[in-house]
């Protein structure tokens, strides 16, 4: 190809048009297939954590294999692919890609990606840059070219990572846009600041934000982790407890919605031949009205992470003050608080399990809360060592 600055310019003043009104995103990326003499080209922006900045637009590639691009969440495998190559290049460098080999393997990501998105578009050469980058998160630009075409040259290489410079840029200020559009914006933040986990989950029980704490244990702990398809995973042995535990914070059981149970819970999860920190995590509904059974689009989960053994310690002059707990009473609600459950507590102090529900219900009393949800909720920001923002 032949370098042109003033056609070059013009694309980069298209990109950050595009950074204000993303409809003109086809035209910048066909601005860029024609330049660097491409046949077809797409610019994903993925991430898990926070799916309302999400977005996929392409250019001259098959329908069908965008719509499988979507539906099928191929996005996630090319992230779990190529975004593993790019990390080792760093944001805004460019990935040359030859997919002649890529339908060797049936069932690799290679494989699913060839078939049901490179091969339908005829696509066989790839010059691709990644423009962010994140165990759940990726943005890339790619730009194709068919067999007969020739492979792209490190010249055009380059050409590409100098239009990700400003398509980085476009998109610092695309999300700043989302922010501010956003109705949930002051909440968020207000999340953000809070030295707790917190997850909330949408009506289709699809992580739509994590806070910054709630991140860092997600990227760094085996024992809960996001699928392709933006949900909650957990190891088999409670995965099944997670799920019900979101299904009645949802209101969508009719126990709940009938008022025998209460919406949503508390659940430890750990693995014991794993260095992974125990955790809890506590399933509450955003909305506290349970007439939500004609709703439920409206829908949201919070979920917040503990991990067990963190140990807390409450404050006993101020539980004593306040709700006019006795020692023992508060020495039951400091075990409950760091992760033991009834029989457990009972173990502990030493006292019968009937003892211990009968605590629970002068507790629950003193302190106004009606579940086991509403203590743990109360009781985590009465530690000593609880710090309310960053």
């Amino acid at each position: 190809m032949q370098i042109n600055i003033a056609q070059e310019s013009h694309i980069i003043g298209m990109i950050y048009d595009a950074a204000m009104d993303t409809k003109l995103w086809p035209n910048v990326l066909e601005a860029i297939v024609e330049y660097s003499e491409s046949n077809s080209a797409i610019f994903t922006v993925l991430d898990q954590l926070n799916p309302d900045y999400n977005f996929m637009y392409a250019h001259n590639i098959y329908q069908e294999g965008l719509e499988r691009y979507k539906t099928d969440h191929i996005d996630v495998i090319d992230m779990r692919l190529h975004g593993t190559q790019m990390r080792h290049l760093g944001v805004g460098k460019c990935l040359l890609v030859n997919a002649m080999n890529y339908s060797e393997v049936e069932g690799s990501d290679q494989y699913i990606l060839y078939e049901k998105c490179l091969k339908p578009s005829n696509i066989e050469y790839l010059n691709g840059v990644l423009l962010e980058e994140g165990i759940y998160r990726w943005s890339m630009l790619a730009v194709h070219r068919p067999k007969c075409a020739v492979p792209y040259s490190q010249i055009e290489e380059h050409v590409l990572e100098r239009l990700g410079t400003h398509l980085r840029r476009a998109l610092q200020i695309y999300r700043q846009l989302v922010e501010v559009k956003n109705e949930n914006l002051h909440l968020y933040k207000l999340l953000e600041q809070i030295k707790v986990g917190i997850i909330l989950l949408d009506h289709e029980k699809k992580v739509c934000f994590s806070n910054s704490l709630a991140t860092k244990i997600l990227n760094q702990s085996t024992l809960i982790r996001i699928d392709i398809t933006g949900r909650l995973k957990t190891s088999m042995v409670f995965q099944s407890k997670l799920d019900q535990l979101i299904s009645s914070a949802m209101f969508q059981d009719e126990i709940v919605l009938n008022e025998e149970i209460d919406a949503g819970g508390v659940i430890g999860i750990y693995h014991p031949d794993e260095k992974n920190r125990p955790m809890t995590l506590t399933i509450t509904p955003m909305s506290i009205d349970h007439n939500k059974k004609y709703n439920q689009h409206k829908q949201m989960v919070a979920i917040y992470i503990t991990e067990m053994n963190l140990k807390h310690k409450l404050s006993y002059r101020l539980m004593k003050a306040i709700y006019q707990l006795s020692n023992r009473e508060i020495e039951i609600c400091e075990l409950f608080v760091n992760g033991l459950n009834l029989e457990e507590i009972s173990k502990q102090c030493n006292i019968t399990l009937s003892s211990v529900r009968t605590y629970f219900k002068t507790i629950y009393s003193k302190t106004n809360c009606t579940s086991q949800v509403q203590l743990m909720q109360l009781l985590l920001g009465l530690t000593v060592d609880f710090e309310h923002i960053q």
